[in-house]
């Protein structure tokens, strides 16, 4: 019991010591001027792939620069590529225990064009109950 208190005492005066007062860290102003600029109507959309992403993209960079915060890697730019797939259907077909299987009861996720997988690809059949999550099933957990 007593280290518990102990170690509870040391802890609260740490925490008090080194604590920070974020009033003289955070700008009420600049950050209502900076969430009213990326909020205007004229951004039209700060979600990835969406109209004017770059025009948002370019005021936080201007932002990083002006308040002298480095680069990745001292790349140069503030700005960060990044590729991303975005899955479509096309068809789906498959054959288990020598049935076909409903296309509705066939789910794949991959970045492959094409799967192809037979009884020596070394995957194993798992049926999932109704009602159980399939994400907590198809991940093992």
């Amino acid at each position: 019991m007593k280290k518990s208190l102990v170690t509870g005492l040391l802890a609260s005066i740490t925490f008090f010591c080194f604590a920070q007062d974020t009033a003289t860290i955070i700008n009420a102003k600049e950050v209502e001027r900076i969430e009213k600029t990326l909020s205007a109507d004229d951004m039209r959309g700060r979600r990835a792939f969406t109209p004017d992403i770059d025009k948002a993209a370019a005021f936080i960079a201007s932002e990083f620069k002006s308040i002298g915060l480095q680069t990745w890697k001292n790349s140069g730019s503030y700005l960060q590529e990044f590729s991303m797939v975005t899955p479509k259907f096309i068809s789906a077909s498959a054959v288990l225990d020598g049935a076909a299987a409903d296309q509705k009861s066939v789910i794949v996720v991959s970045s492959q064009p094409n799967l192809k997988i037979n009884e020596q690809s070394g995957f194993e059949k798992v049926t999932i109950k109704a009602g159980a999550n399939l994400f907590s099933e198809a991940g093992g957990a």
